[in-house]
């Protein structure tokens, strides 16, 4: 996949040995190896935007973001990342998959006391009125280490 783009806003996750990563617009990774570097890498394809990026209790980043590719279905996706950092786009997993447009995704993720993943997010309906601007949650367990 290509180099981030100049637009692109990226974000950093700071982990406790000091490295980091990062994820925006259009979802890109800074490895930790390369916190300095000049580009970071893409993570997610075109249509896979904005990301949140949230360090789990065991080390591996967890990726969450808006699924706006195609004809949809629309929604949210998450990805798991090895504990150095490494990201595998073929074993994300579908969060949300009934977003009413492509208006959607800004997820945020928080871990629960219990270990779960609590993920917010955002939609946006034309076709249902009643549903207009909203906001929506689901929470789930990551996937273990493969």
């Amino acid at each position: 996949m290509a180099d981030a783009d100049p637009k692109d806003e990226v974000r950093d996750v700071h982990r406790p040995e000091g490295g980091a990563g990062g994820a925006g617009e259009k979802a890109y990774h800074r490895p930790p190896e390369a916190v300095n570097a000049a580009a970071p890498r893409r993570l997610t394809p075109n249509g896979v935007h904005p990301a949140d990026f949230l360090l789990l209790p065991d080390g591996r980043p967890l990726l969450a973001t808006g699924y706006r590719a195609g004809m949809g279905p629309f929604g949210v996706r998450a990805l798991v990342g090895s504990a150095d950092g490494a990201f595998d786009w073929e074993k994300h997993f579908v969060l949300v998959d009934d977003a009413p447009s492509i208006d959607c995704g800004y997820p945020s993720s928080v871990p629960l006391k219990d270990g779960r993943i609590l993920t917010v997010y955002y939609g946006r309906s034309t076709n249902h009125p009643q549903w207009r601007v909203h906001c929506g949650a689901v929470s789930y367990r990551v996937p273990s280490e493969p």
